[in-house]
């Protein structure tokens, strides 16, 4: 059976079109390749608004996005020919695009938002951070002295305070490698010990309410993560306050 040209063109053409469209199996799902382009969109923003602990640091920026890979079990070679197919699929990138940016202007009016409210009774209370100066460090290993951070408050400024507000923003967490969390509240003999683990990347907060009865003497605690293989995560934008003041 003869075929004519045209029709050999048409099927080339249709051929071309399925293979295009159609998602090879080593790229990346739509839904995967969002998660970790949100992912590390937010690695550009903290390296962003982090330059004095970057400071030109090409390694150190790159161990972060190398967090992002590792947290979504991929690797950068994986995410980079995905990522030329999906330009290929213009439509495809730019729904996914799309999705990602709404859920940045989420994050960042809900992130805005609390910030406001945490200034504003901040200002109204007169009360200032009471965390320490350091409110932006890396956790990372392996290392003992790398994978821990400790803190202690000035405890002058801790009188007639029973609840305390938390609040950080925290990248490069993957599975398996969570952050702990052991916050220490010092009351005469006794220490009221309270621990948490932080699961996901974004906005962290929580409070710690001091029992009836006890006067906070000092404030102390250590963010850690565990020592086994190479990890790095960021902790940023650190806060603790006076929360009975808030309305």
């Amino acid at each position: 059976m003869k075929i004519s040209p045209a029709i050999s063109i048409l099927g080339l053409t249709v051929c071309l079109f399925v293979a295009c469209s159609s998602r090879p199996s080593y790229v990346l799902s739509e839904s995967k390749m969002e998660n970790v382009l949100y992912d590390l969109y937010l690695a550009e923003v903290a390296i962003d608004e982090n330059r004095f602990s970057f400071n030109n640091d090409s390694a150190l920026k790159q161990d972060l996005l190398n967090s992002v890979f590792k947290k979504h079990k991929i690797t950068e070679q994986k995410f980079d020919t995905s990522l030329v197919w999906y330009n290929a699929n213009i439509e495809k990138y730019l729904k996914i695009n799309s999705r990602v940016g709404e859920r940045f202007a989420s994050l960042s009016e809900k992130l805005k938002t609390d910030l406001d409210r945490i200034e504003a009774e901040i200002r109204k209370s007169q009360i200032r951070n009471l965390f320490p100066d350091t409110t932006s460090f890396f956790l990372q290993s392996p290392g003992f002295f790398q994978n821990r951070y400790v803190f202690k408050t000035d405890s002058v400024q801790l009188k007639d305070i029973h609840l305390f507000y938390l609040a950080f923003q925290v990248l490069g967490i993957r599975d398996s490698i969570y952050p702990a969390l052991s916050f220490c509240m010092q009351a005469g003999d006794t220490v009221f010990v309270n621990r948490d683990t932080i699961r996901s990347d974004g906005a962290y907060s929580k409070s710690f309410a001091l029992p009836s009865g006890y006067t906070v003497k000092e404030i102390y605690g250590v963010f850690s993560i565990p020592d086994d293989e190479r990890n790095r995560i960021l902790f940023n934008d650190i806060i603790l306050f006076d929360e009975s003041k808030m309305p």
